[in-house]
């Protein structure tokens, strides 16, 4: 029997639906505003999306994930 879990990611364009914040040591922070667009990853687990992260557009190196009712996706993007 095999129980192994197969994961895989792909990069997406998608689009903020609304300001987004994250919680930094007691403080929320805008990490993106409504209308950006931006590119993401996109991570499957045995072939189903589990989730979308993608990097802050106003804090460079910083990245999480998003909920589901914070982004669209719009394209996928080649590699």
């Amino acid at each position: 029997m095999n129980d192994s879990i197969y994961r895989s990611e792909k990069i997406v364009k998608i689009r903020i639906l609304k300001d987004v914040f994250w919680e930094d040591w007691g403080t929320l922070r805008k990490v993106f505003k409504k209308g950006h667009i931006c590119k993401a990853r996109e991570t499957f687990l045995d072939g189903e999306s589990i989730g979308v992260s993608a990097e802050s557009q106003f804090y460079e190196g910083v990245s999480d994930g998003l909920s589901d009712d914070e982004y669209e996706i719009i394209e996928e993007v080649a590699e």
